[in-house]
């Protein structure tokens, strides 16, 4: 008579990342939505606590290094380089953590100048005229 054994592995559902269009060209503005509990349906006990973390690179390998880790349901990423930024989020809670959100990818600007002066962007060097 042989036994059947079942073996549950409580996985976090992962939060579905989204960027706001209200922000400016070269701040990265990203909001989620809260995981609900494990994978299974089940929801989180009270009083848990779950933590998201924020992962930035190139498409191919996002998900290596976080970036950003926080509690919040929105994060605001500012100093990054100008080009293709992409996103991807995990939750964490009670020492497991989800699969990578969806990826999210958006194209960052240079920081308008803070003098005043309308320019064409440029390399950071300085042009005589």
């Amino acid at each position: 008579m042989s036994r059947l054994l079942l073996l549950a592995v409580l996985a976090l559902a992962s939060p579905a990342l989204k960027a706001q269009t209200a922000c400016p060209s070269h701040i990265a503005c990203l909001s989620w939505q809260a995981s609900p509990g494990w994978n299974d349906g089940t929801p989180f006990a009270a009083g848990t606590i779950v933590t998201y973390r924020v992962y930035n690179g190139p498409r191919a390998s996002i998900g290596a290094n976080p970036i950003a880790s926080t509690r919040e349901l929105s994060i605001n990423i500012s100093n990054l380089p100008s080009g293709e930024q992409c996103f991807a989020v995990t939750a964490e809670a009670d020492g497991k953590q989800s699969v990578l959100s969806g990826i999210v990818c958006i194209f960052i600007r240079p920081a308008a100048p803070t003098d005043g002066a309308i320019e064409a962007p440029t390399d950071g060097s300085i042009e005589e005229r």
